[in-house]
């Protein structure tokens, strides 16, 4: 079950939440106000979530290319000039 953490928490704590996702599988949801703003989660999972966005689109969002490629997950897509 994923675990909900305030955004001052987690800011405060980051390296621990960090270790717990990474060696225990742990997921966090940050919250800001008690609303959900984000997601904690382990490369590896993020790695196959972006491989079933994959399969289920048939192509990868624009918008986390830069982010996967920054983790190795993908080549970034170059950003194009518009003149």
């Amino acid at each position: 079950m994923d675990k909900a953490i305030s955004m001052v928490e987690a800011k405060s704590k980051l390296a621990d939440l960090v270790g717990q996702v990474a060696y225990g599988g742990e997921r966090f949801v940050l919250q800001r106000r008690g609303r959900p703003m984000a997601v904690l989660i382990s490369v590896d999972e993020y790695r196959r979530l972006r491989e079933l966005e994959r399969g289920v689109l048939g192509h990868s969002l624009s918008r986390t290319d830069s982010a996967a490629g920054a983790i190795g997950c993908s080549s970034p897509t170059p950003a194009s000039a518009s003149g």
